[in-house]
């Protein structure tokens, strides 16, 4: 098994942009815990720039629909804080050798989900959004305003109304005033 060890920690996108450029390192471990935080638009950035370096999300939340997405928009990996103990060392290991690893229990879920027919309604409602829809729908739970998630995503005003717009199509709704209520919801649920 490698050595691994941590190179250096930050707590902006911009910053972890640099580091890598400058560090190169050998796996990205991005904490997604933080409320300010879009894991998707992170990972796809990483992604964008270093198409190669394996990202490994770390998380305190079994989140299998999120596990999902991020796997998808170019993580290797997706691993529980409670997990690191035991088999954090193995996973990185697995990944910087160009596999993937998911926790075991998130994996269980996934594997459920693939089996389902029908999931229920407000997953499928979610499931529906793409994964810029999803990233505003954080947002708005998280009660910003849409300059703001304009800012983050790096995109016009505009575009953000037309995800709105969107969303509350695919979601049933027919006010922002529910929209703002179900993505805080949401949100609430997320963070437990």
């Amino acid at each position: 098994m490698r050595q691994l060890r941590v190179a250096a920690e930050c707590a902006a996108t911009h910053e972890l942009l640099q580091m890598i450029k400058a560090f190169r390192p050998q796996v990205v471990v991005l904490e997604i815990d933080d409320a300010n935080l879009d894991p998707l638009a992170v990972t796809k950035n990483i992604r964008s720039s270093h198409p190669d370096l394996p990202i490994m999300i770390s998380s305190g939340k079994r989140d299998a629909m999120l596990a999902s997405r991020l796997m998808r928009s170019g993580a290797q990996g997706y691993i529980l804080h409670g997990d690191w103990p035991v088999q954090g060392a193995r996973a990185l290991s697995l990944m910087v050798g160009g596999s993937r690893y998911v926790t075991e229990c998130v994996m269980q879920e996934i594997l459920q989900h693939l089996g389902e027919l029908e999931p229920p309604a407000g997953d499928a409602r979610l499931q529906a959004l793409t994964d810029r829809e999803l990233i505003v729908y954080q947002f708005i739970g998280q009660g910003h305003p849409c300059s703001r998630i304009a800012r983050e995503m790096h995109v016009a005003s505009r575009t953000v109304a037309t995800y709105r717009s969107s969303i509350k199509r695919k979601m049933n709704l027919n006010t922002d005033g529910e929209l703002l209520a179900s993505a805080q919801q949401w949100v609430k649920q997320r963070n437990g």
